[in-house]
């Protein structure tokens, strides 16, 4: 069974640029026109530590795609060499006669 991923591939370079312009679309609904934020912030520290916050959201899903990516891409090679084995089996080929095929 395939998983089913829910937003954009965060392992490849096109799919970090698409949601970081999808997560700066979202953030930018709580600034007006004028870049200033829709509700006060108490102070310029509060305003960097949610900055920092997002970046650190963003890196672990990019992260999390890239371990994504690299489960996929072991499950198939898992797959591949299940079929292969098959493969050998209906053709009557196993180890031994590859090994003795060697000499």
């Amino acid at each position: 069974m395939q998983a089913v991923k829910i937003g954009p591939d965060l392992s490849t370079a096109a799919g970090v640029q698409r949601r970081i312009e999808q997560r700066v679309g979202e953030l930018k609904e709580f600034f007006n026109e004028d870049g200033e934020p829709v509700m006060p912030l108490p102070h310029e520290e509060v305003e960097s530590a949610l900055i920092i916050d997002e970046l650190l959201a963003l890196h672990k899903e990019i992260e999390q795609g890239i371990d994504d990516m690299i489960e996929d891409m072991h499950r198939q090679d898992q797959e591949r060499a299940r079929e292969k084995e098959i493969r050998m089996h209906d053709a009557g080929i196993d180890h031994n006669y590859l090994k003795a095929k060697e000499f």
